[in-house]
């Protein structure tokens, strides 16, 4: 055989053990791999290795996926790059906040390994060394868009009795506290808040009715803390109190927030200092505890459901100065008995048990005020009032007395009409009076009450 012919006998050899093999794996009776159910892995890649004679086959071949220095598929630990350099890693640990992780000191960025959550003890982590942050553990974060700033928006797994809203957050600042963050949480007592805060929305601690103590730390340019009491600086507002709150007088604080004692437990009276000049909507509405009320002088607006369902409250003095009055100042205050309020404020006491009542301050007893107030025994109108207008106290059947003063002009009609138990009515100043063409002789404070009630109950009184 010539060399030639052999070369060429070899190659149909080949070609006949070639199709031989192909025939076991493809032909009638077709050949089926099998896999391991474990991984095998490199560097770069994992897969499930052949399990029958074609030893070289592989199934799922994939790139790994690391996280926390672990494969999350084959568990294969990320020790090096597909290139085969081997990362190392020291023994000292790298931490923020919450986690600690080795991260590698081999020069390849974003390495790390060995991550878990911080386990606090007596202030620092038991593994790492990190001393525990200064804000509470299980709050929750929102980062702003612009990344420079954090927003706690709320808590998901929060049981301590003191709340403290840190400076920082992974060492960024933490600026702003989100709507109803807190809202019910009743069992927090003891609040802080961060220097760098400069934005609490109203209702950010609403309904925290058990606090006892409030702190701003210092360093805070916005807000700043005083008798626990929680005050906006520049504006001098008081926006949030407590139970144990003294608010600060001489003017450090002109107002009380709207919903700034919203639902406030155990708080059981209010002395208002001079100085404040309003108190807002809603800003002791539901004090459950609230039975006494002092606001001063300097106080000129009271914004609509101030007091609220306060329904323990049975004293309110409120000083002379008060002119701009909301809805339902009083509005479910099923307790009270005793009133010293100036005239504007009397359409917010309409439909309140009251027994006794002294106004001072305004001109004016507007129309129907009290028209068939039935709990109501003794009114004493303060130095100032010129003018009771028609109905004003129509159908009190429970009047018994009325103290009127030398300042009072005019008695508008039925002003005390069905008034049957009225038996004294005492005139600061008898003289002068007309009614109906005539000048009655007021020096008998039982005949005045016949006179007002009967003889001329539909006439208008006028003094000179």
């Amino acid at each position: 055989m010539t060399h030639r012919s052999a070369r060429i006998f070899c190659l149909l050899c080949c070609l006949l053990t070639l199709c031989l093999a192909l025939a076991s794996c493809k032909g009638n009776g077709a050949h089926t791999h099998t896999f391991a159910d474990t991984w095998e892995s490199d560097a770069a890649n994992h897969w499930h290795p052949a399990t029958c004679e074609h030893t070289g086959e592989t199934a799922y071949l994939a790139a790994h996926t690391f996280e926390n220095g672990v494969c999350t598929v084959c568990g294969r630990r990320q020790s090096a790059d597909p290139d085969g350099h081997t990362h190392t890693f020291p023994d000292t640990w790298t931490a923020d906040d919450d986690y600690h992780w080795h991260a590698a000191d081999c020069g390849i960025a974003g390495h790390i390994q060995d991550k878990a959550l911080h386990t606090f003890a007596d202030g620092v982590c038991t593994v790492c060394g990190t001393p525990k942050p200064a804000g509470s553990a299980g709050l929750l974060y929102k980062l702003s868009d612009d990344r420079k700033s954090y927003t706690v928006i709320g808590e998901r797994d929060f049981h301590d009795s003191e709340l403290v809203i840190p400076a920082t957050h992974n060492g960024v600042p933490v600026t702003r506290i989100g709507a109803l963050a807190f809202r019910d949480m009743q069992g927090i007592t003891s609040l802080v808040i961060g220097k760098h805060i400069s934005s609490i929305d109203r209702t950010s601690f609403r309904g925290c009715s058990n606090l006892t103590a409030i702190r701003v730390e210092e360093g805070n340019t916005t807000y700043r803390s005083a008798g626990n009491c929680l005050i906006e600086t520049e504006t001098r507002t008081l926006i949030l109190g407590c139970r144990s709150s003294v608010i600060p007088g001489g003017g450090d604080v002109r107002v009380i927030a709207e919903d700034a004692f919203r639902y406030c437990a155990g708080l059981t009276e209010l002395n208002v200092p001079a100085g404040v000049e309003a108190i807002g909507e809603f800003a002791f509405s539901a004090c459950k505890e609230l039975q006494t009320v002092v606001i001063p002088d300097s106080v000129t607006r009271i914004d609509g459901s101030a007091f609220a369902y306060c329904t323990a409250l049975s004293e309110v003095t409120i000083g002379k100065s008060v002119t701009e009055i909301g809805m339902d100042v009083f509005g479910g205050c099923t307790g009270m008995t005793t009133a010293t309020v100036p005239a504007a404020l009397l359409p917010s006491l309409s439909k309140t048990p009251l027994r006794e009542l002294t106004i001072r301050g305004g001109e004016t007893i507007p129309l129907g005020a009290f028209q068939n107030c039935t709990t109501l025994s003794a009114v004493t109108i303060g130095d100032g009032i010129r003018s009771i207008e028609m109905s004003a106290f129509l159908g009190c059947s429970a009047l018994t007395s009325v103290s009127l003063p030398a300042s009072l002009k005019t008695i508008g009609e039925n002003a005390f009409f069905r008034c049957r138990a009225l038996s004294s009515v005492t005139f600061a100043d008898p003289t002068g009076w007309t009614v109906d063409g005539s000048t009655p002789d007021l020096s008998d404070p039982r005949a005045n009450a016949v006179l007002l009630v009967e003889t001329y109950s539909d006439k208008v009184w006028e003094a000179r």
